[in-house]
């Protein structure tokens, strides 16, 4: 029996059951199940295909449900917002300022989903990485990077609610 089918197994007979407990803080099985079920629905549902808006979509939708304060460039930014998703805009690192270095290093951002495609996006995905790494901001490459990474705050969120 693998992890996920003994998580499954649990949240089945005891959803209610303490599976993770960490500096005080617990999650239960059922929870947990239902958040890797989610997870992982995302993943199959939406794909990772770096070129695909449609796919950062549910992201940036879960993102901002859980309180998050979205930043995106011109393109994706007018994107999210015709499907009913605010996101401020920011400039690529060529086109103005401030951009997106100048918000990393001003300690504005907290998370880049950055899935660069294109010789331009290279340029800016190396000073975005630069400067991640410089002020120790976490800097995701790939949609489903992402959706895995919404899993602990769904965790946080759905044991706040529960």
């Amino acid at each position: 029996m693998n992890i996920a089918q003994h998580v499954e197994r649990q949240a089945q007979k005891n959803p209610k059951r303490t599976a993770i407990l960490f500096e005080g803080k617990s999650v239960s099985y059922g929870v947990l199940d239902y958040c890797a079920r989610a997870l992982a629905d995302s993943l199959v549902k939406h794909g990772v295909n770096p070129g695909d808006r449609e796919g950062l979509l549910p992201i940036a939708m879960d993102l901002s449900e859980l309180g998050f304060h979205l930043i995106a460039t011109r393109g994706t930014q007018q994107y999210l917002a015709s499907n009913k998703v605010t996101a401020e805009p920011v400039f690529k690192v060529g086109e103005g300022r401030p951009h997106i270095v100048d918000l990393l290093k001003s300690g504005k951002i907290d998370l880049i989903i950055n899935t660069p495609l294109g010789r331009q996006s290279h340029y800016d995905e190396k000073a975005i990485r630069r400067a991640a790494t410089t002020h120790m901001v976490p800097c995701i490459t790939t949609l489903s990077g992402g959706a895995a990474n919404l899993l602990p705050s769904a965790i946080s969120f759905a044991t706040l609610a529960e």
